[in-house]
């Protein structure tokens, strides 16, 4: 039944070319985004697990001037 209905709807294999195409370029421009983010926040963020209670106040300022930029 399915493949009937599938069947009787032009130009069905244009379909899964777009969807290709649209998560090509999605996965392209995330691999972009990620290549360009800022390499110093990411090492910060890494860390904060490390960081004792003493460096919560320099943490938010770390964080406040790396956003701001």
């Amino acid at each position: 039944m399915y493949k009937e209905v599938l069947r009787s709807i032009d130009n069905i294999g244009v379909f899964p070319i777009i969807s290709f195409v649209i998560f090509f370029v999605i996965f392209i421009l995330m691999l972009l985004w990620v290549l360009k983010f800022n390499k110093h926040y990411i090492n910060e963020m890494a860390n904060i697990p490390f960081k004792s209670d003493n460096n919560s106040d320099k943490q938010k300022n770390i964080n406040h001037e790396t956003t701001i930029q």
